[in-house]
């Protein structure tokens, strides 16, 4: 099992309070589909992420990329 860890601030509006994140996706290594995850002070929901289970990684990843948070995989 794979897993990708996005790290961030999250703020609803510009000038709001951040509130720090992390979350674990973990994801197969052979169709890069997320099977679980965990958040630590956010939900996926607030990010703009739906339904979780089921989506591809590289949907997340592009999200994060947008959205500037810094993300790391560890593929096993």
């Amino acid at each position: 099992m794979c897993v990708l860890v996005i790290k961030g601030v999250y703020r609803k509006y510009f000038f709001s309070k951040g509130m720090s994140f992390e979350i674990y996706f973990y994801y197969t290594p052979v169709k890069n589909r997320i099977i679980d995850y965990t958040a630590e002070g956010l939900t996926p929901h607030k990010l703009g992420l739906g339904q979780v289970i089921g989506i591809p990684i590289s949907d997340v990843m592009d999200l994060a990329i947008r959205k500037g948070y810094s993300f790391f995989q560890i593929e096993r």
